[in-house]
């Protein structure tokens, strides 16, 4: 038998692997901003709802029907809530039941409200080239127009005139 180490050697990060761990760091950072995370989850069995105050300070409710696997669950089953160590998930632990914070907020709210407010959360982000274009801009008047190409109709169409009626 060949001798085997105690401890398993990790393998030295590559430089992809290196991008990787740093674009996701980043996309954490960007969720916390937009308060897909939660930072403190508990359960009203009374109410049959669970809240969760996310990172940005609102709180958060839903119901338990919401959640498969919740349904006939004890209201003791139900207290025992805890949150995962991102904020990103509440597992109910005496019935192995997960949910995803994100996806509650997703499916409650809209995709498409929720997707706007955290495109803009990405909107307001700056960089050096960002900055530069518009020092450059402003020097320059602004804005560039858009130019509308030619032969092309303009987006609204012209109003019809109005025939004056012949006097009876």
């Amino acid at each position: 038998m060949a001798n085997k180490p105690d401890t398993i050697q990790p393998k030295p990060l590559t430089r992809r692997l290196k991008a990787e761990i740093a674009a996701a760091r980043l996309r954490e950072a960007a969720d916390r901003r937009a308060g897909l995370r939660a930072v403190e989850v508990y359960t009203d069995p009374g109410a049959q709802k669970v809240f969760a105050t996310l990172t940005t300070g609102v709180i958060f409710g839903f119901p338990f029907e919401m959640v498969p696997g919740l349904e006939g669950a004890t209201p003791e089953q139900l207290n025992d809530v805890s949150l995962s160590p991102s904020g990103s998930g509440i597992h109910f632990n005496s019935i192995n039941a997960d949910v995803s914070v994100p996806g509650l907020i997703l499916d409650t709210v809209g995709r498409s409200a929720s997707a706007a407010a955290m495109g803009g959360t990405g909107g307001r982000s700056t960089s050096r080239a960002k900055v530069a274009a518009a020092r450059a801009n402003g020097r320059r008047g602004g804005r560039p127009k858009l130019k509308r190409e030619s032969g092309k109709p303009s987006k609204r169409p012209k109003r019809p005139k109005l025939r004056k009626r012949a006097a009876s």
